[in-house]
C-alpha cells in the first residue's frame, strides 16, 4: 500500500489494532452465546451427528466387507477412522485412489515407508457428508 509520509505511522498502529486486538462486539457476543447455554448446546447436538455418521461409517464397513479383511484404529473417538486393509498391499493403494477418485469417493492413504508388502491403510473422514453419502462411498 502507498500512503503519504504523515499516513503511514497511524495506519501502522491502526493496521496493529485490527490484527492483534481483538473486537469487544464479538466478544461479547460470544460470551452471551456461551453464558446462555448455546455453545454446550451446539457441543451436545454435533456430537450426537458426529457419532451417528461415525458409527454408520464402522457398520457400513462391517456389512460391507468380510471379518478379517480389515482393522480400524480410532474408531471410537475423533473425526477420522484408520482403516487398514488386510486383503490390500501398500503397492496397490494407488490403483485403489484412482479407482476412488473415478468414482467421487475421498480417501487419504496412509503413507508408509519402506515394505510395499505392507497392508494399505486409509483415513476416512465422515463430518462432512450425509450417512447416505457414507453409505455410498462404502460400496
Amino acid at each position: 500500500m502507498i500512503l503519504p509520509e504523515t499516513l503511514v505511522e497511524p495506519f501502522v498502529a491502526l493496521r496493529w489494532l485490527t490484527d492483534f486486538q481483538s473486537f469487544s462486539l464479538q466478544q461479547s457476543a460470544m460470551a452471551l452465546w456461551m453464558t446462555e447455554g448455546h455453545h454446550q448446546q451446539h457441543i451436545r447436538r454435533i456430537r450426537k451427528i458426529y457419532n451417528q455418521r461415525r458409527n454408520n461409517l464402522v457398520d457400513s464397513l462391517h456389512r460391507r466387507f468380510p471379518a478379517g479383511d480389515f482393522n480400524l484404529s480410532g474408531d471410537n473417538a475423533g473425526l477420522h477412522i484408520l482403516v487398514w486393509l488386510n486383503t490390500i498391499k501398500a503397492s496397490q493403494q494407488n490403483q485403489l485412489m484412482t479407482a476412488c477418485q473415478i468414482r467421487l469417493v475421498g480417501i487419504f492413504p496412509v503413507d508408509i515407508k519402506g515394505d510395499e508388502n505392507e497392508q494399505c491403510g486409509l483415513t476416512l473422514g465422515f463430518i462432512a457428508i450425509t450417512e447416505n453419502d457414507i453409505d455410498e462411498g462404502i460400496k
